[in-house]
Order: C-alpha cells, then sequence, then structure tokens
C-alpha cells in the first residue's frame, strides 16, 4: 500500500505520474495533489492549500459521493474502485481507485472519458438497433394503421423523450390532409386540427413540399405555421411526409416536450423509421380496402345465395303439386283413365318435368356464377356412371328407334375425380341431345380412352351436324341451333351448364361436327389414383316397388302447404294399414308427435312459423320422441340445408317436386 507523507514525498517522482495522485491524512485533509489530479478536477495552483478538503474543491454532490466511498474503503480497509461523473466540461468521468492505510487515504484518478463515451456510443447503437428491430416486429405483426403507430410511438417516446405524435393521411375525395391517429393532446384539440389544406400549419406544408421540417427551440419561435404545437408546450418537433414508391400518402411527426432539439443520429433514425412506415401503411391500407370488397362481394354473394335458395323452394313447391298429382292420375288403378286422358297426363308429366329440370339447370348455372361450390367430388369407375346413364336414356332412344352403341369397355375399370350426381347429368344432358337431334333409326356411339393422362369421354350421333363456324357458340348461355326450324325442344342452357361442371371438375369439353355428318361432343376428366370400391347410383326398378297394403303403422307428415298435404293424403287414402297423420303447423306437429307418437314422421324444412329444422331439434331433444325416423321432404335442394339437416338428425331428405315411387320405397323402409 502506497503511503504519502507530504513533508517528505519526492514531489519529482509524484509528479512524473500519469495518473492524478491525492494524498490525504487520517482526519480526510489533503496532504498532497499533483498537477494531474489538479487538472482533472479543474483547480488551480493557487487554489490548493494544504487543509483544504475535497469538499471545499468539488460540488455538493460530488463530494458528499467521495466522502462516503472514502469512509466505506477506511472502515473495511479495503481497495475501492468506482467511477464518477464530473460537473466539467473538459473532464466528463473518472476513474478513482481508493487506498486506505491508517495514515490517511490514497487516491488515483484516470479521465475514462473517452471510453465512456464509447460505451455510450454503442449502447446509443444498440438501443437504436433494438428500437429498429422492435420496429420491424410491429410493422410486419400489427394489421391496423393505429395499432402500428401506437406501438411505434410507444418504443420511440422512452428512446427519445417524444411526447406526441400526429398522423395524418390524404383524403383524395376533399383534397386535404386527415388527421387519422394521434396520441399526445386532447380529443378536442385534435378535432380542431382534424383537416388541413395543403401548405396550412406544418404538416400541410409538408405535405405540399413533400420534404421534412424540422422545428427546434419552439418557445421562441414567431412562425405561425408552428402556433399549434407551441400551444401544446412542444419545443421540438420533426414533421416528415409519408412516400410510398414516389406517391405521398400522409406525414407522421413527433414532438417532444421535455427536449429543445434532436440529434443528428435521432433525426436519421426518424427519418428511417417513417421511409418504412410510409411503405407499411400503403400495404396496409391496400389490404383494407381490398378486405372491404372482398367482403362486401361476400355479403352480395350470400345475399344471391339466400335470393337462389329461396327461388328454388318457391319454384320447386308448387311443381310438387302438379307433377304429384299427375302421377297419380297416370298410376291409380283403381280409378282407371281412358287412353286420351292418359295421353294428356302424360303430356302434364313431361311438361312439367322439362320445367323443373330448366328450373334445377338456370339455379345450378346461376350457383355456378356466383361462385358456390355445388360439386361434392369421389373417385367414380367409369363403368358404374356410364351403365347408370345408358339405363335412363334407353327409353327416350327406343322411342325413336334409335340404337346406342357402348364402346366404354376398354376404359370400364378406370377411376375419376368427380361428382357422381354431376357427371351422370353432364353424360345424360349430352346422350339426350343426341337422341334428340339425330333422326328416327339413327344411332349413338359412347366411347372411352385414354389421352395426356386423362380420360375422354365421346357421344357421337347420326344427327344434322353443325357447321363449324358455329362450333364456338354452342357453349353460350341461351344460344339455339336448330330448335325453331326443326321444331325441337330446347332452352341453350344445358350445354353451358355442362362446360361449367366438366371445368369445376378439371376437365375440358370440345365438338368434332359438320353438316350432314353427325355431331361428336367430347370432355375429358382427371383419371384418379385412387382404387376404391365403386358408388352404386340409385335406381328403381319395378321388383323394388313397396306395396304399402303389407306395412302398417302411423306416418305424421308437417307441412305447411295445402296442397303438398292433400297430394300426400290421396297417396295414403287407400292404405288400410297405414295411417296419415296430417298438419299444417311445425308447433301443433311436435305436439301431435308426443301425444300419438307416429312411426314416422315426414317433414317440411321451411315452414313460416316454425321452421322443420327447429321441429327437428325439438323432436331429438324430448325422451318420447327422440328415437322417431324423420324424413325431410323439402322444395330446398341446397348441399348447407340438406348436411345442416343430416347434422340435426334427420334420416333421410327427399326433394320436391317428390318421386312417388321413391318416397313408397323410403316410406317402407321405415315402417
Amino acid at each position: 500500500m502506497l503511503s504519502l507523507s507530504g513533508a517528505h514525498a519526492d514531489a519529482f517522482l509524484l509528479e512524473r505520474i500519469s495518473d492524478g495522485l491525492i494524498g490525504l491524512g487520517s482526519d480526510h485533509g489533503i496532504l498532497y495533489m499533483n498537477e494531474q489530479a489538479k487538472k482533472l478536477l479543474n483547480i488551480a495552483g493557487e487554489e490548493m492549500t494544504s487543509g483544504h478538503t475535497l469538499g471545499d474543491l468539488l460540488d455538493q454532490d460530488s463530494a458528499l459521493f467521495m466522502q462516503n466511498k472514502i469512509s466505506k474503503a477506511s472502515v473495511q480497509h479495503e481497495t475501492l474502485h468506482f467511477e464518477m461523473e464530473m460537473k466539467q466540461p473538459s473532464v466528463k468521468w473518472l476513474s478513482i481507485h481508493l487506498y486506505p492505510a491508517d495514515t490517511g487515504t490514497t487516491i488515483l484518478l484516470r479521465d475514462n472519458t473517452s471510453r465512456k463515451l464509447v460505451e455510450s456510443s454503442i449502447e446509443n447503437q444498440n438501443k437504436k438497433l433494438m428500437l429498429l428491430s422492435e420496429a420491424a416486429n410491429h410493422i410486419l405483426s400489427k394489421r391496423e394503421p393505429g395499432e402500428l403507430l401506437d406501438a411505434l410511438f410507444r418504443e420511440l417516446s422512452e428512446y427519445l423523450d417524444l411526447d406526441v405524435y400526429f398522423n395524418y393521411m390524404i383524403n383524395d375525395s376533399k383534397g386535404c390532409l386527415e388527421l387519422m391517429n394521434y396520441q399526445g393532446i386532447s380529443r378536442e384539440d385534435a378535432q380542431d386540427m382534424h383537416f388541413l389544406d395543403l401548405g396550412e400549419a406544418v404538416c400541410g406544408t409538408v405535405a405540399r413540399d413533400r420534404e421534412r421540417i424540422i422545428a427546434e427551440n419552439i418557445d421562441f419561435s414567431p412562425d405561425p405555421k408552428v402556433s399549434f404545437i407551441k400551444g401544446q408546450g412542444i419545443k421540438a418537433y420533426a414533421c416528415h411526409p409519408l412516400i410510398s414508391y414516389g406517391k405521398l400518402i400522409g406525414t407522421l411527426s413527433f414532438g417532444s416536450r421535455s427536449r429543445t432539439n434532436f440529434t443528428e443520429d435521432e433525426l436519421d433514425l426518424l427519418q428511417t423509421l417513417c421511409n418504412q412506415v410510409a411503405i407499411t401503411l400503403d400495404r396496409t391500407l391496400l389490404i383494407l380496402e381490398l378486405t372491404k370488397k372482398k367482403e362486401e362481394a361476400e355479403r352480395a354473394s350470400s345475399a344471391k345465395s339466400d335470393f337462389l335458395s329461396m327461388m328454388s323452394h318457391e319454384l320447386r313447391t308448387p311443381l310438387n303439386s302438379i307433377i304429384g298429382f299427375a302421377q297419380i292420375l297416370s298410376d291409380d288403378c283403381g280409378e282407371p283413365v281412358s287412353f286420351r286422358q292418359s295421353e294428356k297426363v302424360g303430356k302434364i308429366l313431361n311438361s312439367s318435368r322439362h320445367l323443373l329440370n330448366l328450373i334445377n339447370d338456370l339455379l345450378d348455372l346461376v350457383k355456378i356464377e356466383a361462385g358456390k361450390p355445388i360439386l361434392n367430388k369421389e373417385s367414380l369407375r367409369v363403368e358404374s356412371f356410364i351403365h347408370n346413364t345408358l339405363k335412363m336414356i334407353l327409353p327416350q332412344a327406343r322411342a325413336k328407334n334409335i340404337r346406342i352403341y357402348d364402346q366404354t369397355q376398354s376404359c370400364s375399370h378406370i377411376h375419376v375425380k368427380a361428382d357422381p350426381t354431376r357427371i351422370n347429368q353432364i353424360l345424360l344432358n349430352l346422350l339426350e341431345n343426341a337422341v334428340k337431334y339425330s333422326e328416327a333409326g339413327g344411332k349413338i356411339i359412347i366411347s372411352a380412352d385414354i389421352e395426356d393422362n386423362k380420360l375422354k369421354i365421346s357421344v357421337a350421333d347420326s344427327g344434322f351436324g353443325i357447321p363449324e363456324d358455329l362450333h364456338e357458340h354452342i357453349f353460350e348461355p341461351f344460344y339455339r341451333i336448330f330448335n325453331q326450324e326443326k321444331n325441337i325442344e330446347g332452352t341453350g342452357i344445358g350445354l353451358t351448364l355442362v362446360k361449367q361442371l366438366i371445368m369445376q371438375m378439371g376437365g375440358t369439353i370440345g365438338i368434332n361436327s359438320e353438316p350432314g355428318s353427325g355431331s361428336c361432343f367430347w370432355f375429358t376428366l382427371p383419371i384418379s389414383r385412387e382404387s376404391i370400391l365403386p358408388i352404386e347410383e340409385y335406381t328403381i326398378t319395378e321388383s323394388q316397388l313397396i306395396d304399402l297394403c303389407s306395412l302398417s303403422g302411423k306416418v305424421l307428415y308437417i307441412d305447411d302447404n295445402r296442397n303438398d298435404l292433400a297430394l300426400l293424403e290421396t297417396i295414403f287414402e287407400k292404405q288400410e294399414n297405414v295411417r296419415l297423420i296430417s298438419s299444417a303447423d311445425g308447433k301443433e306437429g311436435v305436439g301431435i308427435a308426443a301425444d300419438r307418437f307416429p312411426d314416422l314422421i315426414l317433414l317440411d324444412i321451411h315452414m313460416p312459423d316454425f321452421h322443420g329444422l327447429k321441429v327437428v331439434e325439438k323432436l331429438k331433444n324430448d325422451a318420447v320422441t327422440c328415437d322417431i325416423p324423420i324424413i325431410a321432404i323439402s322444395a330446398d335442394s341446397s348441399r348447407e340445408t340438406i348436411n345442416r339437416a343430416r347434422e340435426c338428425g334427420v334420416s333421410d331428405y327427399l326433394t320436391k317436386p317428390i318421386d312417388i315411387k321413391l318416397l313408397l320405397k323410403k316410406i317402407g323402409e321405415y315402417l
């Protein structure tokens, strides 16, 4: 340990030391101080006299701090090292070592300002990097402009002592700036400055000139442009134009009430952040605008879907009575009709079914145009849907003595990815057209091949043929070629719908034809990699018809449509062992089910006072009626309604107009 005695110190040696050196006596009085110590403490030589204490030479805070450290070192008899910030311009930081001894304390001083400045610079850079990192996180994670700017301001305010920020955006419709986001002022004051003309105040000037404005020492500024922020107590203010890809979108400014200016580094930081914010806000506003348009389109699509559902129900409901009673007249062996009457009934049935097909095609076409999915793709074996469709078209072909040749055997084992209902609809449409446009005694060939890893199905007829210049119009809505001149029924939407359905299933469709040589319509479908059992389509044969006379039980039918009630009553009136109970009200029907406990419930879905699905819910939640099977009979054929009905507990779902034979078969399955 170094110990000094003022009288015997080797002055020459001590003055050669590069560090400041101070010797204190046991009473803490100064015994010695070299020139370097005086320089570090900013003390003139003549001011230093023996017997002074550090308290006489330092400011009060520094002297008290030093005295506490010296006392601690003396009591603990340990060397202490610490740093102290000085309140003088030349030396900012001192590194101090205390060496206590019985006779006093030796103090070594070293100028540590340069190192502290480097450390401070590194610390500031780290803070700046952290701030930029946090800002980047906010820019990437915040979806709303207000959330982004509020989060960014919280980070900046702590780092730069900021108190306010203003974000103005260009209002194109008004041709001015509009205050969109802010913090640090009252709502009333913000309302006063909600709109700014270009060139008005600081932000309006920045927007007009597209250049940053820095206002410092605002307390003493006579510039009228800063009058508002001056009235808010803001002393330093920086306003930046927000420019994204050359386009001005607004301004972003920051202000402080506690500081009078910003450093160049701080201004560079603000500029960097504002540049990033400009691009982000532009992108965010674009996304918000697109989201808004998407939501509007979805609402419009939803309204269109609701309208389609309503129209489907309203159009199918009257057809149910027409087709239903026509079927009864046609099949009622108990009350035979004359040949002429039977012929007229047949025309009613044919026209009604034609109208039903037209309604279905129109609704499907509108659904596709509305972007509403109508497909349920499955892996289908070619043989299954070819076989089913041919069975359906054979009666029409036989009526015109047209022979149909099936040349699809080579591809019968192939599976394709398609909707089973829609693929039958497509193929049936092409076959019906082939029959319709072929002369009596003609022929139709249906064939299948593999091309470019896709299944190609062709339907060729021996009809009139179509000129090549008309091929491009064939698939246009409501386009008809020979219908008027050859008196052939048609609406011109069948092929349009076929094309849309095939495209939705990932295929293509085309035509090869010339006048006098018939036509060949072909379409392709993606081949499925799956190998599953074919999904059998349901077809009714005469042997499958159910004779209700062999059945017994009670059936409850709930439907608000009086004509449909009358239709079912007519079907059941001659069945002695099957009793039909009718109700035109859903709530009443629930009560009847609980009191009479039927074996089967037939239920309409869309009833005005008590919705059919609510009826199902009531029945399934009641221990008395929960096990009664329910068959829904509705004009609503939408997949959403059918799925909802099944989820609620409906056992089966039939769509109006009802096929009486199918209805009887279903009833037979549950009685």
